[in-house]
């Protein structure tokens, strides 16, 4: 019984993101298959890039067909699109790290990495000046 609950709750915490990207790629469709089979043309495929990067959500008319493309309830949209919000994705400090990872086309894990790495190295550039520039002004007091 656990088992069940337990896959239940995972099934519930799937964001949008990952819903979107799972489906076209088990569907073997690129970003512009997808686009097309979408009947509106302001859908191109950094759209759908987009979309899967947590930058953008489709709307409810897109949700409805996306329904359709994928043969899914469009409740499973929905529910993925409020699990994105739950889950902080789209807080002003994880934006930076999506909008990495639309430009590098890499993960979010990746991104996330990449912009820890990116801090971490500016701390460490900021303390080395301060310390030079700390040495520098004993070094001229002599």
């Amino acid at each position: 019984m656990k088992h069940k609950n337990s896959k239940k709750d995972e099934e519930e915490k799937v964001t949008i993101e990952e819903l979107l990207h799972e489906l076209r790629t088990k569907n073997n469709l690129s970003y512009l298959e997808l686009s097309e089979k979408i009947n509106d043309r302001s859908i191109t495929e950094k759209t759908v890039k987009k979309w899967e990067k947590g930058l953008e959500y489709p709307n409810l008319n897109i949700i409805y067909q996306l329904s359709e493309i994928y043969n899914i309830p469009s409740e499973d949209f929905l529910k993925a699109k409020d699990n994105s919000f739950k889950s902080g994705l789209a807080g002003i400090n994880f934006q930076a790290v999506k909008w990495i990872c639309y430009f590098l086309d890499i993960s979010i894990k990746a991104g996330t990495i990449i912009t820890i790495l990116i801090v971490a190295l500016l701390l460490v550039g900021s303390f080395w000046f301060f310390i030079t520039m700390c040495y520098n002004v004993d070094k001229s007091r002599i």
